[in-house]
């Protein structure tokens, strides 16, 4: 699996209902216990909003497969992507742009092209300390 580069767009699997089951399956503990969320552990009701999301991310390398996804609530996936109203730290976004600034892929800390100056132009004559002026 390629890593995402600067430029590169992650290719995600379409969700067919065939991995939908498997994933139910795969989150249940037991043939009448309900779904439980990937990230907080509470029970997933018919009702409510959820979402397929990748326990490691694409972006840093996580697999495509069954096997890497989960169940989550709506504000509980947000909450794992973005991280809390107070802090991004540990969240999916600050993992993704911590390893791109390792890998050197933001320009951060590219190195500065030193610009030439404009030499001076040559002179006959030559200032002294002093204010004098001399021929060279």
């Amino acid at each position: 699996m390629e890593r995402a580069g600067a430029g590169m767009a992650i290719k995600r699997k379409t969700i067919t209902a065939a991995m939908m089951r498997q994933l139910i399956i795969n989150q249940c503990v037991d043939f009448h216990s309900p779904v439980l969320c990937g990230a907080c552990g509470f029970a997933i009701d018919k009702d409510d909003k959820t979402i397929v999301e990748h326990l490691h991310p694409l972006a840093l390398g996580g697999s495509d497969g069954i096997d890497n996804m989960r169940l989550y609530h709506w504000g509980c996936a947000r909450k794992k992507t973005m991280g809390t109203n107070a802090t991004t730290y540990g969240s999916d976004i600050w993992e993704i742009a911590k390893g791109k600034r390792l890998r050197g892929e933001t320009g951060q800390n590219k190195r500065k092209v030193k610009i030439q100056s404009r030499p001076f132009q040559k002179t006959s004559q030559k200032r002294m300390p002093g204010g004098r002026v001399v021929d060279r």
